[in-house]
């Protein structure tokens, strides 16, 4: 096991005040997630762009540049999951915060905050996005003879 994994390991707690210090397996599987950098910019087939993303620590607030997890798409490309850790580095916090997104490419997207999902905007409304879609098939479906 690297120094980092066992680091978080010794001092770390799960934002979702648990309060508990992640094993070492824990650490281990989270310091081989993919890096969200990886992933970026995320670009959807209508255009809009998730240029970078600003994950802030649930405990002290500072902006993490360490976010590890999966990003998937989903709907046939017209979402994009996240499901990440950000760990943040400073030596007086170490704590690791869950991040759960849903980005939709019609600019919007979801993030789950507790037990509550919150949207928010990342780009301005370019369609057709999912909203279109179910708009349009809706009112199909309303308007059949």
């Amino acid at each position: 096991m690297n120094s980092i994994a066992t680091e978080i390991q010794a001092k770390a707690v799960i934002a979702d005040f648990d309060s508990n210090v992640i094993s070492n397996e824990t650490a281990e599987k989270l310091m081989n997630m993919d890096l969200l950098s990886a992933h970026l910019p995320y670009k959807f087939a209508n255009g809009n762009t998730i240029e970078r993303m600003e994950i802030g620590c649930a405990k002290c607030g500072c902006i993490l540049e360490e976010v590890r997890g999966e990003i998937r798409e989903t709907n046939k490309g017209m979402t994009l999951a996240l499901d990440a850790y950000g760990i943040c580095r400073k030596e007086e916090c170490l704590m690791i915060t869950p991040v759960v997104a849903r980005f939709r490419d019609d600019g919007t997207y979801l993030c789950k905050a507790g037990n509550t999902w919150k949207e928010r905007r990342y780009a301005p409304l370019v369609g057709p996005g999912v909203g279109n879609w179910l708009k349009a098939k809706l009112i199909s479906l309303w308007h059949k003879p």
